[in-house]
């Protein structure tokens, strides 16, 4: 296999399907030398923080929906489930119905739900979740941004019962879903 078929192979195949994202039109990495390779990758905003590293769960401070503060910290023992979405994000308003259904279904487990609202008005915020019947959500805050590396909308973390991320879904698909749930499941079982 020819270096440019390895470097096509990995970012089309590997890199750019694990981040849930595609190539635009006008990109063709069989006719790209490795810098021009790299340029685009950086301009669809890849990043390799996620790939073949263990990382831990960051503790999230912010402020709930109701203007108090609100802390998250890794618990032992309990799964954490963190979903960014906004008020105005058309693919959010969907995946909430579908992860509610979810939320109820492991209700009795050691699962913990985070609803994150990010770039938006506690307001909006607010009336979202009235609407959609979401008890809690915190206020997505610069810190909270950088910690996650400003997620695209809507994006779901899960950690396992260490503390330590174990997948993310970058606006899931309902195949997407049905893994999120499988590993769910298997998370608490064990």
């Amino acid at each position: 296999m020819a270096a440019k078929d390895i470097r096509r192979f990995l970012l089309v195949g590997i890199v750019l399907p694990f981040l849930g994202l595609e190539l635009r039109g006008d990109i063709d990495p069989q006719n790209m030398s490795r810098d021009e390779m790299v340029k685009a990758a950086e301009g669809l905003i890849i990043t390799n923080y996620y790939v073949n590293r263990w990382l831990r769960a960051p503790d999230i401070k912010g402020q709930s929906l109701d203007g108090k503060d609100a802390e998250l910290i890794p618990k032992p023992g309990f799964v954490d489930v963190h979903f960014f979405l906004a008020s105005w994000c058309i693919p959010c308003q969907r995946l909430t119905k579908k992860i509610k259904s979810i939320v109820a279904h492991y209700a009795p487990y050691n699962v913990r739900f985070n609803f994150i609202f990010a770039h938006d008005r506690a307001e909006d915020a607010g009336l979202f979740a009235k609407a959609y019947s979401i008890d809690h959500g915190i206020l997505a805050n610069a810190q909270i941004l950088k910690n996650f590396h400003n997620p695209p909308l809507p994006t779901i973390y899960m950690s396992d019962k260490n503390g330590w991320f174990l997948s993310r879904y970058v606006n899931p698909s309902d195949a997407d879903l049905k893994n999120f749930d499988n590993l769910l499941d298997k998370l608490v079982t064990f």
